[in-house]
């Protein structure tokens, strides 16, 4: 049984759902557009490793560090870094 609760709603029981979590992996690793940080998540969260809370910190972020599209972003050729 996993226990819901959010912000001003009240708590509420719901029945585990055995396939939720595979299903759940497979279906974010298929979006490609996702940042590999939600789907180091979703595979933690899933398979119940723990998430840090640097990594929830950043997803919760107004502003993301990553591109908004892969198009957007520049290698540098002499620091061979993503800028």
């Amino acid at each position: 049984m996993w226990h819901v609760a959010t912000g001003d709603r009240r708590a509420r029981i719901a029945p585990g759902i055995e396939e939720l979590g595979p299903t759940l992996v497979e279906t974010v690793r298929r979006h490609d557009t996702l940042p590999r940080i939600a789907q180091a998540v979703v595979v933690a969260a899933t398979r119940n490793y723990g998430v840090p809370d640097n990594e929830t910190d950043l997803l919760r972020s107004p502003r993301p560090r990553w591109p908004a599209k892969a198009a957007d972003m520049q290698w540098s050729a002499q620091t061979r870094q993503l800028q």
